[in-house]
């Protein structure tokens, strides 16, 4: 795992990521510390993936960095000041999205304490408008723990998913 970080290019970008959720505890060190390492820009490989039409290679990609704790990590940085870390954690959760691992975002919006990082969220599934998302804002709209800035924010997001008549 360590020589991979050598390369600094993008086709080891996937390989170090699944490596960050091996059981190995030396292994996900190296790993962690290799992603961050890389120069290259990751909000791209990120999308990369998420444009690939190979859904297990998404699936299984989004369950790594779930288990390796880099997609909760992001939710933070999706309000971030510097745009490039934002973008990049834009980048990943449109991934979680799209790859249908989205138990982690809802469980943020539902019980997290930030408002920004709720709305960043929120705002990220309404730019992605996968169909799967759809049916948990709907559970979401009934939820009466929310805020009432958020529960606006998750209507205005429902209303986002509806085709716009012309």
């Amino acid at each position: 795992v360590t020589v991979l970080t050598d390369f600094d290019h993008e086709s080891v970008f996937e390989t170090l990521l699944l490596a960050c959720a091996d059981p190995t505890r030396e292994v996900r060190a190296a790993a962690a510390r290799g992603l961050f390492k890389l120069s290259f820009d990751r909000a791209n490989a990120w999308r990369r993936i998420s444009a690939s039409t190979d859904d297990y290679r998404k699936s299984h990609t989004a369950r790594a960095a779930i288990e390796s704790g880099i997609a909760a990590k992001s939710f933070d940085r999706l309000v971030h000041y510097d745009m490039k870390i934002a973008y990049e954690a834009f980048s990943l959760v449109g991934l979680l999205i799209l790859a249908g691992e989205t138990t982690e975002i809802f469980d943020t919006i539902k019980n997290g304490t930030d408002e920004g990082v709720k709305n960043a969220l929120l705002h990220v599934l309404s730019v992605v408008k996968d169909d799967r998302a759809l049916k948990e804002l709907n559970k979401l709209r009934t939820d009466t723990r929310l805020s009432e800035t958020i529960a606006e924010k998750v209507k205005e997001t429902v209303e986002a998913y509806q085709p716009v008549a012309v």
